[in-house]
C-alpha cells in the first residue's frame, strides 16, 4: 500500500505548482455537494422515481451511458424544466470555492474551468472582492470562450463549458449540443488550451466524473499533444486507521480515463476535504475553514417537485416523458410500452393534439423493433390527427417517420411521397433546420432507388441549406450521405472524399456519433476494394467510439463488418467469433435485422470450414427471426441464394468457372 509521504510529496507538488502560478483546475459536480447541490445521479433518481418508472433499471438512464445534460435536453423538449435548472440557485460556497477565490485573489490561480451550471464559484470570487470583468474575466457562452486572454496575467478567469444557471440561454445550447453527441468549436478550443496547448504546467482537476461521453472525454482522449501533468483526485471518505491518501499513476485508472498516455500525471484517492485543506495550508496564511451548506435534500427536491407538478397538468406527458427517455438509450420495448400510455391516456382526456405527437414516438418505436406495419398505422394516424388540429410540424414529423418506415419495408414510392410530404411543410413553414434535414432524406431515398443524379441534386441542396444555416451538425450527416451515394453506384473514390469531409467536419465539431458512422463507411469503401487490413483498422476505431457512447447496435454491426474483413483474409474461424459476438448483441437489443445478418454470416462462415449442419442451424435461425416481416424474408432468400453460390464457387473454383462462363454465353 503506498505510504502517506507519497501523499505528501505530491501536495507539495500541486503547491509548488500553484505558488509557481503553473497550474489551473478543471472542476465537476462533485466540488458543489458540500453546498447542498445534487450530484447528477441523486438528481436523475428523484426525477425518475416521480415519473414512477420502477419496471427499468434506472443505471441505464445515468451517467456515463446517458450523460446528465443528455437527460435534461430530453426533458427539456417534453416539458418545462426551469424548476430543475433553478435548484442550481441554492447553497453558498463551501471550502472548494472559497479556496479558488482566494487563491486567484493572491494571484496564485488563474484558470478555474468548470462543468457545472451553479454561480457558488463566481459567489465565492465576488466575496473576495473580485469582480467580474475587472477582478477576474467570466466565460459561459461561445463567443466569450473565443475571446478569453489567456496571456493577460492581470485577471483570472472562470470558464463555464456547460454554460451558467445565471443565463438560460446558454444552458439551453449546450443542453442540445451535449445531446447531440455534439461538442462546438469554442469549448473544444479551451480544452485543447487546458490539457494541450496552455502555457501552464499542469491541471487539477477536482469532483470530476469523466462521464461526459458525448462531448468533453472523447476530446480530451483525441488530443494528439498530452503536454500537461494531471493531478486526478478521486474523492473517498477519510479512513481513521488508514493513509491520508493513495497515489498511482493515472494511465493505469481503468474506469472511464480519459488521461490516458497524458504522461506523469496522478490519480490521487483521497478525502477531497483533506487535499483541500493540505493545499490551504500550503499556500495560504488565511486560517483554514471548513464549510459546508446546510440545504437539505428536502430543498432540492421541491424543485423537482415544482415540476412534476407541472408536468402532470397534462396527465399523458409523464408517460411521454419516460418513452423519450427510454428511446434515447434504445430501450424499445419499453419505450413503446410508455409511448401507448400516454396515447392511451391522452384519448380518454380527449386531448387529441397531444395524440399526435404520442403516436409519433410509438411509431418510431414500432419502427426500431421491426414492427413496420403498426409502425405505419401509428404514423397514418398521427398525420391524420395533426392535419384536424393544424400542427403542422407535428404532420411533418409523422410524415417523415412514416416514409421512414415504408422505406424499412422496400415501399420507397410510399416513401417518397411522405417523404416529399414532409419537405413541403418544412418550406411552408420556413423550418430551415427541418427543410435541411428532408431533402437529405429525399436524397438518401433517391439513392437507394437507384436515382442517382436526382440523390445527388437533393443531398447537395441539403447541403447549401445547411452551410447557409451554419447547421455544422446537418452538413456532416450530408456530406455522409453524399460519400454514401457514391458509394451504392461504387464510385469509391468519390465516395471515400465526401466520407472523409464528413469525417473531418465531425471531429471538428465534436460530433461523435456521425464520426464513428463515417469511419464505419470508410472502412466499407476498403473492405470493397479488398484492402482488408485497413478496412478493419477503421472498423475498430468505429467499434471504439460506439462502445464509449454505449451505442450497442453501433458495436453490433461493426463486430459484424470485422467479422467480413476477416473472412475476406480467408480467417474463417476468427470470423465466425466476431458473427456470434454480433449475434449476441441482436439478440440482447432484439433488432430482427442484425439478428438475420449474423446469421446469414454465420451461415456463410460455417459453411466455408465445412461446417454443414451448423450453417444449416445458422440458415434456419435466420429464417425463423424473418418470419412475419415479409421484405425481410425476401432480403435473407435472396441472401441465402447468394452464399449458396458463393460457397459452390469457393468449394469448386474450376466447376463454378465452367458454369459461369456457360451461363453469361446463355445470357447474351
Amino acid at each position: 500500500m503506498p505510504q502517506a509521504a507519497a501523499f505528501e510529496d505530491v501536495i507539495r507538488q500541486i503547491v509548488a505548482s500553484l505558488k509557481g502560478r503553473r497550474l489551473v483546475v478543471f472542476c465537476g459536480a462533485g466540488i458543489s455537494f458540500n453546498s447542498g447541490l445534487p450530484l447528477a445521479n441523486h438528481l436523475i433518481e428523484a426525477v425518475l422515481k416521480k415519473l414512477e418508472m420502477n419496471d427499468v433499471p434506472h443505471q441505464v438512464l445515468q451517467p456515463p451511458r446517458f450523460p446528465f445534460e443528455a437527460f435534461m435536453e430530453t426533458l427539456r423538449g417534453e416539458s418545462h424544466v426551469t424548476a430543475l435548472l433553478d435548484l442550481f440557485k441554492l447553497g453558498k460556497p463551501n471550502t472548494n470555492h472559497i479556496l479558488l477565490a482566494k487563491l486567484a485573489k493572491h494571484q496564485l490561480l488563474r484558470t478555474v474551468c468548470t462543468t457545472n451550471f451553479d454561480a457558488l464559484i463566481e459567489t465565492a470570487f465576488e466575496a473576495e472582492g473580485l469582480e467580474v470583468g475587472s477582478g477576474y474575466n467570466l466565460a459561459f457562452k461561445d463567443v466569450q470562450f473565443d475571446a478569453i486572454p489567456w496571456r493577460d496575467p492581470s485577471n483570472a478567469r472562470v470558464i463555464k463549458l456547460h454554460g451558467s444557471v445565471a443565463d438560460n440561454e446558454s444552458m439551453a445550447i449546450t443542453l442540445r449540443q451535449v445531446s447531440h453527441h455534439e461538442l462546438s468549436i469554442h469549448r473544444q478550443r479551451v480544452i485543447e488550451n487546458l490539457f494541450s496547448t496552455g502555457d501552464h504546467e499542469d491541471v487539477l482537476v477536482l469532483g470530476y466524473s469523466c462521464s461526459d461521453v458525448f462531448d468533453i472525454t472523447p476530446h480530451i482522449e483525441t488530443l494528439t499533444r498530452k503536454r500537461k501533468r494531471v493531478f486526478f483526485v478521486e474523492h473517498v471518505p477519510a479512513a481513521a486507521d488508514g493513509p491520508e491518501g493513495e497515489i498511482a499513476d493515472l494511465s493505469a485508472r481503468s474506469d472511464r480515463n480519459p488521461f490516458h498516455g497524458f504522461v506523469g500525471s496522478l490519480k490521487i484517492r483521497c478525502d477531497t476535504d483533506t487535499l483541500m485543506a493540505a493545499i490551504w495550508r500550503g499556500c495560504l496564511e488565511d486560517p483554514y475553514q471548513l464549510e459546508k451548506s446546510s440545504v437539505s435534500r428536502n430543498a432540492w427536491e421541491e424543485h423537482v417537485d415544482e415540476w412534476y407538478r407541472e408536468l402532470v397538468i397534462v396527465p399523458a406527458s409523464r408517460f411521454a416523458v419516460a418513452g423519450h427517455l427510454l428511446s434515447h438509450v434504445s430501450a424499445w420495448k419499453q419505450a413503446a410500452d410508455y409511448f401507448k400510455l400516454s396515447v392511451d391516456t391522452a384519448r380518454a382526456a380527449g386531448d387529441e393534439r397531444n395524440v399526435a405527437g404520442y403516436l409519433s414516438g410509438l411509431g418510431t418505436a414500432y419502427t426500431h423493433l421491426n414492427s413496420y406495419q403498426a409502425a405505419i398505422d401509428c404514423h397514418q394516424e398521427g398525420i391524420e390527427i395533426a392535419g384536424r388540429t393544424g400542427d403542422r410540424f407535428t404532420e411533418a414529423t409523422n410524415a417523415q417517420n412514416l416514409a421512414n418506415a415504408c422505406q424499412a419495408i422496400g415501399d420507397l414510392e410510399r416513401a417518397l411521397r411522405f417523404h416529399r410530404h414532409a419537405a413541403a411543410i418544412a418550406l411552408e413553414l420556413g423550418n430551415v433546420e427541418g427543410k435541411a434535414a428532408c431533402f437529405a432524406a429525399l436524397g438518401i431515398l433517391s439513392s437507394r432507388m437507384g436515382r442517382f443524379r436526382e440523390a445527388v441534386r437533393y443531398l447537395k441542396y441539403a447541403l447549401a441549406i445547411s452551410r447557409q444555416d451554419a447547421n455544422l451538425t446537418e452538413q456532416a450527416k450530408t456530406l455522409g450521405s453524399l460519400g454514401d451515394a457514391f458509394l451504392r453506384v461504387q464510385k469509391l473514390g468519390k465516395s471515400e472524399r465526401w466520407y472523409r469531409s464528413s469525417l473531418d467536419l465531425s471531429r471538428k465539431i465534436g460530433l461523435k456519433e456521425a464520426e464513428g458512422k463515417t469511419l464505419g463507411n470508410i472502412g466499407l469503401v476498403h473492405l470493397l476494394r479488398h484492402r482488408y487490413e485497413d478496412a478493419a483498422i477503421f472498423f475498430e476505431e468505429s467499434r471504439a467510439i460506439a462502445q464509449a457512447l454505449f451505442d450497442t447496435a453501433g458495436e453490433g454491426k461493426s463486430l459484424g463488418a470485422l467479422g467480413l474483413c476477416l473472412q475476406g483474409q480467408g480467417e474463417h474461424e476468427r470470423a465466425i467469433e466476431y458473427y456470434t459476438a454480433a449475434l449476441r448483441i441482436a439478440y440482447h437489443i432484439g433488432d430482427i435485422e442484425m439478428t438475420i445478418n449474423a446469421c446469414m454470416s454465420l451461415n456463410s462462415a460455417c459453411g466455408l470450414i465445412g461446417d454443414d449442419a451448423a450453417a444449416g442451424q445458422f440458415l434456419a435461425e435466420a429464417r425463423s427471426s424473418a418470419d412475419g416481416y415479409a421484405y425481410l424474408a425476401a432480403q435473407l432468400e435472396q441472401k441465402a441464394q447468394a452464399n449458396a453460390a458463393y460457397l459452390a464457387y469457393s468449394r469448386a473454383p474450376s466447376v463454378w468457372k465452367k458454369l459461369s462462363s456457360w451461363f453469361h454465353g446463355q445470357k447474351r
